[in-house]
């Protein structure tokens, strides 16, 4: 599906299809669309091996005309290319419960803008897998992904691990809740995260034993912390800022806990303001 005035695929009202080995070039509106009308859902989509290419040429086209666009519960993207395109590579609006996996996600965000990511989840995008992708920036000058993964504030309780975000100017945004991170690979190192975090705002780590470096970038401080793992537990290392803690709701701070009632590893900004977060882990699984 090529030079369409409107998208490559558009799927509406379907449940349990799938779409493999297509490819969408140069069209106007998205690549790959799914957009459910209001008396009927567009669910269980499978996605695989297809390609998404230069898509979202349209003067004022939306974030929903990326590669993919997608409005969808329950779906699947498994293996599929999105590069060069206009807006994001893949995007999920209002999508809960899917699994993005081994996709590639290259160069996009092609018209120079500085805005838009490899892999976007906005409004409420709530329990999505994104495991094992690739989603970078090459050495084409035209092109300025300049988020590998980005997280809307309505993006909550996503499992994000083991994708490659590098090179990109920030592996990840995360302006959500209760979203975790493991083994992912960005430019900050091997395994390593970029959150964003709102006053008082939380995110959650999973349970691992090892050391948690800290970096307040907003702030210019740095902390770091052991992680115990099972035993439910974190202890400072070394703070010569003063300005972390590991016990929650400690005013002024930022605060690296184990929280019983919640059952998990959580870093808790109570700093005062909005921050921008760099995490570190060394150590086991």
């Amino acid at each position: 599906a090529e030079d369409n005035s409107q998208c490559g695929f558009c799927i509406t009202n379907a449940v349990d299809t799938s779409f493999s080995g297509n490819v969408a070039r140069d069209n106007a509106w998205s690549g790959f669309r799914v957009e459910p009308t209001i008396a009927n859902a567009t669910d269980r989509i499978a996605f695989v091996g297809n390609v998404a290419s230069g898509n979202g040429t349209a003067q004022g086209a939306s974030s929903y005309d990326s590669g993919f666009g997608l409005k969808t519960t329950g779906s699947t993207l498994i293996g599929n290319v999105a590069s060069k395109n206009l807006r994001h590579g893949i995007y999920l609006v209002d999508a809960s419960g899917n699994s993005i996996v081994g996709n590639i996600c290259e160069d996009n965000d092609y018209n120079n803008s500085s805005t838009y990511s490899g892999i976007y989840l906005d409004g409420v995008s709530t329990y999505n897998v994104l495991n094992d992708n690739i989603s970078r920036r090459r050495l084409d000058t035209q092109t300025r992904q300049v988020r590998g993964i980005n997280i809307n504030a309505n993006g909550n309780d996503n499992l994000i691990s083991d994708n490659v975000l590098t090179p990109n100017l920030l592996a990840v945004v995360d302006s959500g809740l209760r979203n975790m991170f493991t083994n992912n690979r960005g430019d900050l190192g091997n395994d390593s995260s970029f959150a964003s975090i709102s006053n008082s705002g939380v995110v959650a780590l999973l349970s691992r034993i090892g050391t948690v470096k800290l970096v307040d970038v907003t702030n210019k401080y740095v902390a770091s912390f052991s992680q115990r793992g099972s035993s439910n537990a974190t202890k400072e290392i070394n703070d010569t800022s003063a300005k972390f803690s590991h016990t929650a709701g400690t005013a002024n701070s930022i605060n690296f806990y184990y929280s019983a009632g919640n059952s998990r590893y959580e870093i808790e900004n109570k700093s005062g303001g909005a921050i921008a977060l760099m995490i570190f882990f060394e150590g086991g699984k």
